[in-house]
């Protein structure tokens, strides 16, 4: 890759700043095999790597949102154990990438969120904009909003992403997490039922893209 620039034979492919396609529209299968390494994949990809990458797009396609990795993995047939075995960077860093999705695709510019006695600045899908402004209260709020009641479990969660992006500068893949916490993923779906993601990651103050 040269300036965010994938060329493949004749053809190239805009990246944007995390190596994610730009635009959805032009993904082609050359693309998905030539990113493989870049997501600890040794080419080919095999026909499971194919199934959850064909599903990803169609799914998209239909809704115009990526599943969440437990709608995905039930939808593939697949256990959470598979998906790590399958694309070792995790399900967003590699899946999704390699099915041409990225983060962007409905940026707008930051808002407020309001919280007793302070003010967060989060982004248009409600993920805090600069992570080091997180206190508990944050999380506390954003949970209250969606009528999640936090247990000991759920914060345990938390904790670990948090403290996990501090020590590494990344958030940790979902199974990783699940492993830490010692989760089965249809825990993580109970605890989170909107998702690692959208619900998890974004009470701790991160998003994948931190």
């Amino acid at each position: 890759m040269d300036n965010r620039i994938l060329k493949v034979g004749d053809r190239t492919f805009a990246l944007d700043d995390l190596g994610c396609l730009q635009r959805f529209d032009e993904w082609k299968p050359q693309f998905a095999e030539s990113m493989a390494s870049e997501v600890g994949i040794t080419p080919p990809l095999g026909p499971e790597h194919w199934k959850v990458i064909k599903y990803l797009r169609e799914a998209v396609e239909r809704t115009g949102r990526t599943p969440i990795v437990h709608r995905a993995c039930r939808d593939c047939g697949l256990k959470l154990r598979d998906i790590e075995r399958l694309f070792p960077t995790g399900f967003h860093r590699g899946a999704c990438r390699l099915a041409g999705l990225n983060y962007f695709e409905r940026y707008t510019p930051p808002t407020a969120a309001s919280s007793p006695g302070r003010t967060y600045l989060i982004d248009e899908r409600g993920f805090l904009v600069n992570p080091d402004d997180w206190d508990e209260r944050f999380a506390r709020q954003l949970a209250e909003d969606s009528g999640l009641d936090l247990t000991e479990a759920h914060w345990q969660v938390i904790r670990y992403l948090r403290a996990a992006r501090e020590r590494t500068g990344a958030v940790p893949p979902v199974h990783t997490t699940c492993r830490a916490c010692n989760l089965e993923l249809e825990d993580l779906e109970r605890l989170f039922p909107r998702g690692y993601q959208r619900q998890a990651v974004k009470l701790a103050g991160l998003s994948l893209t931190h």
